[in-house]
């Protein structure tokens, strides 16, 4: 039951903010009482917080599976890449100025992971890629994780600007543009075979 409460309120919170949901729309929308949700939980801030470490996780499952199952770096990055756009399509402006203005400690975590977690993985990435002749080596690879954290956050507060283009399209690019930069020879011929190849990757599990 804990596991259904948290994905109604991720499907409600993602679309219309924190705020907007109550614990009764949680309640309504799962066709239980509100007495039952408070069973599991404290309150909506605790519900947020459960939701936001239970999303890290799978965050940090997902990133650790695509790692091993990618044949090299240049595959590694472009799978990361569809996962993030299966997770920026679902945000909603609303979700990610509520997230900032009433859970502040969401917001801190949501950021120590980036730069924690996800960083240390790029940086992991870079250093494969340049073992496996794919990337240059002539970049100082810590400003090229930062600058490429910096671009994710940046998608997920400018989803107001970045409306009128497809979402899909908005992190393809970012994308492109970063690793264009970045390969060799050897690893453009990677990316455009792997460009051509690789469909959509949708998460399973999870919530």
């Amino acid at each position: 039951m804990e596991e259904k409460i948290l994905l109604q309120a991720k499907n409600l919170f993602m679309q219309y903010g924190t705020r907007s949901v109550s614990m009764d729309d949680i309640a309504r929308n799962l066709g239980i009482s509100k007495k039952t949700i408070y069973q599991y939980f404290e309150d909506k801030n605790t519900i947020v917080e459960k939701l936001h470490n239970y999303m890290i996780e799978f965050d940090k499952k997902m990133i650790n599976d695509i790692h091993n199952d990618s044949k090299d770096a240049v595959e590694e990055v472009l799978k990361i890449t569809q996962l993030k756009i299966q997770e920026i399509k679902q945000l909603k402006p609303a979700f990610i100025y509520d997230l900032r203005k009433y859970h502040p400690n969401v917001w801190e975590n949501h950021h120590a992971h980036h730069n924690l977690y996800v960083k240390v993985a790029i940086l992991e990435n870079l250093n494969r890629g340049i073992k496996e002749g794919l990337y240059h080596q002539d970049f100082n690879m810590e400003i090229i994780a930062t600058l490429r954290i910096a671009s994710f956050e940046g998608v997920a507060t400018m989803l107001e600007l970045l409306q009128k283009f497809d979402m899909s399209e908005v992190i393809s690019t970012m994308t492109s543009h970063f690793i264009k930069g970045l390969v060799t020879e050897k690893g453009l011929e990677k990316y455009n075979f792997y460009k051509a190849e690789l469909s959509p990757l949708t998460p399973k599990g999870g919530i």
